[in-house]
């Protein structure tokens, strides 16, 4: 008998993402194989909430891909991550941030390394939208060089951060490894220290592209830059073997 296809889930949170929700939610029907996006509002007060159960409304079948949403009370983008999970059936997992964009086979190419069964997660390629301002027009250069030697980083085996932005993963990482640690300040970061040290095969997706908005300022550039400093300290803290283990490969 022929084996049961992948099943495919989008998980797409949400905070105060009015504006943009509509196109991410359209963007990303772009799999055959994709079962189901759930969006996961967490304590929006801008409007899409209302929004979200407008569409809803109209439609729970969205191109032939089942819609669910949840509304919750704002705890922070881990626990929103988690509460999609929980609420997923697919078994591939990928998410999405509700400020972001997509090309017509983004979700495609993110899920074609998984025909490997060796790996378990996958790296998409994030790319700045816009660059009308200076600080974001150096924001997209910072993203298309870091993503560049992420690309080399794949080859050489020393993939770290599987992004909440545009990442995937085999709904086993999560049976295995548990959910997001939301006690972290970047939960991507510390999920992806411990994909590495379960030693469970990562990629790099070039052509996984997702489009996100960059800061506008210098001063929330800075505060994001300082939130991720903080979070690199405190997930090598409560895992201090990883800094130099050989085990930060892919497989």
């Amino acid at each position: 008998e022929p084996a049961n296809p992948i099943q495919i889930s989008v998980i797409i949170c949400a905070y105060n993402e009015a504006p943009r929700i509509d196109t991410v939610l359209r963007a990303a029907t772009g799999h055959p194989a994709l079962s189901e996006i759930i969006v996961v509002n967490d304590g929006s007060t801008d409007g899409s909430d209302a929004l979200m159960r407008d569409f809803l409304a109209r439609r729970s079948i969205f191109n032939g891909i089942k819609v669910r949403y949840f509304y919750k009370n704002n705890e922070g983008k881990g626990m929103a991550l988690n509460h999609g999970i929980e609420q997923s059936e697919g078994d591939i997992i990928i998410s999405i941030d509700g400020d972001c964009a997509l090309t017509p086979t983004t979700i495609e190419n993110f899920v074609k390394p998984f025909a490997d069964p060796k790996i378990y997660a996958a790296v998409g390629n994030v790319k700045i939208g816009k660059t009308d301002t200076i600080v974001e027009t150096v924001q997209s250069l910072e993203f298309l060089f870091s993503f560049y030697f992420k690309k080399a980083e794949s080859v050489l085996g020393a993939i770290y951060i599987i992004g909440g932005a545009a990442g995937a993963f085999r709904r086993k990482v999560f049976e295995i490894l548990g959910p997001y640690d939301h006690s972290n300040i970047t939960e991507d970061i510390d999920l992806s220290v411990r994909v590495q040290k379960a030693g469970f095969g990562i990629v790099y997706v070039d052509d996984a592209i997702v489009y996100t908005e960059g800061a506008q300022k210098l001063l929330p550039l800075a505060k994001q830059r300082t939130r991720w400093r903080r979070g690199w300290f405190q997930t090598f803290a409560n895992n201090p073997g990883m800094i130099f283990s050989a085990a930060l490969k892919v497989v």
